[in-house]
């Protein structure tokens, strides 16, 4: 025997278990994996870490699966550890040999754990399987309150709970997201109009308006909202106006007063959004004069925002840019490094920078022994415009010359000879020509002067 949520549940072909509960458990596991994308296979086992292993899958999407032996580990992993198992590329899709992540998530409520959820989705990066995990715990505190709730009511919140999921998730921009989510709350919580803001560098930004395309956030309603909102999360509680008897009347509602009159005194409700107990923004919700907000109601809006805050929250995230993730990331190790707790990432940091220090600072002299060839950088060829010999090098290689310098003279003692034997062949020309002239031998004297 195997309990759940304070429900005796045998093992299969033996378990006596409610219809109904059987029906929200099969019906939440189905809706979950629809609304995460890329997920192919999943089980939810139903027992406590304290009364045997999560060996045996009470309920499967698709409905009885085949194969889930490479999810079993998984399960049981999360389930000893009581904490969410990742494990990347944990098998491959039979029909395509795609890889798939594997995932397991424990359920918690009520602060003890009542089942595990392992599920196998395509590959994908790690953040994106963080946000599957955050997912399925946002689940788990809507199934506490469904079953609980029972029968047709669980089945309708259930439904009501996925078309906001569905809306939050289907627009690929956030703000069209936040818009089309802030409309579908209205209908569905009964009220005049749903304002959703979030925390931009410790300030309210207000996001979206219920059935509202175009938002000014100079106007003074969307100004009046911003300040309800932020006193909302100063005092980190859910605030109701007007206040009902039964909260305290120190709690301060005085943007709450101003914005209910501006709107003619209308019920006002705000909620604030928490992801991973951060506030992360506020939903303000505006109720008709006649119609003002009950507890239950309350407590519902509650449930629907601790659900939807991480979706709003990721998907936001997703459209910064760079430069902004890279500031936040820069933040968050700053808070780390400088604030209290992870002293092993601070002693890492005095190490490095110590070793950066010691690396600028000291002085030394390191001699390093080595063969070395000197070669010239550009190499010039200079070529002569007549063959020879050279007589005389002026410059040996390596050194440093100037324009116009004398590098090298050739030797010429072959033109001088053959200079000097020219010369002598004219200097007797020259005379046999005057000796002819003086014989008056005109033809003798042209062909003399002709050679």
């Amino acid at each position: 025997m195997i309990k759940a949520m304070g429900l005796v549940i045998s093992e299969p072909g033996k378990r006596p278990m409610r219809a109904q509960t059987d029906t929200i458990l099969t019906q939440w596991l189905a809706q979950q994996c629809r609304m995460i994308p890329g997920a192919v296979q999943a089980v939810l086992l139903t027992a406590t870490a304290d009364e045997g292993a999560f060996d045996t899958a009470l309920y499967y999407w698709p409905d009885q699966i085949s194969e889930h032996s490479q999810l079993a580990p998984l399960a049981q992993a999360a389930a000893e550890n009581r904490k969410s198992v990742l494990k990347p590329r944990n098998s491959t899709r039979q029909q395509t040999d795609e890889p798939l992540d594997g995932i397991a998530c424990p359920l918690y409520a009520d602060g003890r754990m009542i089942g595990v959820v392992a599920m196998e989705i395509m590959h994908r990066a790690e953040l994106m399987q963080r946000a599957a995990v955050q997912q399925i715990q946002a689940g788990a505190q809507w199934l506490e309150i469904l079953l609980r709730l029972g029968g047709e009511e669980a089945r309708e919140q259930l439904l009501n709970l996925v078309d906001l999921m569905a809306a939050a998730l289907e627009q690929e921009r956030f703000q069209i997201a936040a818009t089309e989510l802030a409309t579908l709350l209205a209908q569905r919580l009964s009220c005049s109009q749903v304002s959703l803001g979030f925390l931009h560098h410790n300030k309210v930004r207000v996001t979206a308006l219920s059935n509202t395309q175009q938002l000014d956030p100079h106007t003074s309603l969307v100004t009046a909202i911003r300040d309800a909102m932020g006193e909302a999360l100063d005092q980190g509680a859910r605030i109701l106006w007007p206040l009902p008897e039964v909260i305290n009347a120190l709690q301060a509602t005085h943007f709450h007063t101003r914005l209910s009159e501006m709107r003619q005194g209308v019920p006002l409700c705000t909620i604030p959004l928490v992801k991973n107990g951060k506030a992360i923004g506020a939903m303000l919700l505006e109720r008709p004069a006649e119609a003002p907000f009950d507890l239950d109601t309350v407590d519902q809006s509650e449930q629907i925002a601790l659900l939807l805050a991480p979706v709003l929250e990721t998907k936001r995230r997703e459209e910064r840019s760079l430069l902004a993730q890279v500031a936040e990331k820069a933040h968050h190790l700053g808070q780390r490094l400088f604030g209290r707790g992870h002293w092993q990432l601070k002693f890492a940091a005095i190490a490095c920078v110590v070793l950066v220090a010691l690396l600028y600072l000291a002085d030394g002299t390191q001699r390093v022994v080595s063969d070395s060839v000197l070669e010239a950088k550009s190499s010039q060829v200079i070529a002569a415009p007549q063959q020879g010999y050279i007589a005389e090098a002026r410059v040996r290689a390596g050194d440093r010359v100037q324009k116009g310098d004398l590098l090298v003279t050739l030797d010429n003692k072959a033109l001088l000879m053959e200079q000097r034997k020219w010369q002598s062949q004219r200097a007797q020309l020259l005379k046999e020509s005057q000796k002819a002239l003086a014989g008056y031998d005109r033809a003798e004297v042209a062909i003399l002067s002709a050679r």
